[in-house]
């Protein structure tokens, strides 16, 4: 099995590297990304819900425990908690997997655009059934 470690970028797509970085590790590393998307999933984190994310950098481990040290690491120990270095990782791995990096972020942000979109129709058609009620 193996055992992810991920950089997010959180925010508006057009900020490019003024937006937050989250960093958070898994076993499965898109349905843990579907879960940061979900516009009103309780599974996503809340430094990421609700808002457009750009996966910039993963990290494998074949031993769940280096996985999760390297993502304490990341997080608390400086100075690789320092957001200059943690950019410094992201922009090497930018430069070497391109492509690939592109394909995931166009699904990620199609993903987030269609649940926008729906949730906007729902809301709108609970307004016309509220009103509708209301009439009657």
């Amino acid at each position: 099995m193996s055992y992810w470690v991920y950089f997010l970028f959180v925010g508006d797509w057009k900020s490019g590297n003024n937006r937050k970085i989250y960093i958070g590790y898994t076993k499965h590393l898109i349905g843990r990304l579907s879960q940061h998307i979900g516009l009103s999933s309780i599974k996503g984190a809340k430094f990421t819900r609700k808002q457009p994310i750009e996966l910039a950098r993963v990290e494998i481990y074949d031993i769940q425990k280096e996985a999760l040290q390297r993502e304490w690491q990341l997080k608390h120990k400086s100075p690789m908690n320092q957001k200059f270095n943690k950019l410094r990782l992201i922009n090497k791995f930018k430069e070497k997997y391109p492509s690939e990096l592109l394909k995931i972020n166009n699904y990620l942000k199609d993903y987030y655009e269609y649940l926008n979109l729906v949730s906007r129709n729902l809301l709108n058609e609970e307004a016309n059934l509220l009103a509708t009620l209301k009439r009657n």
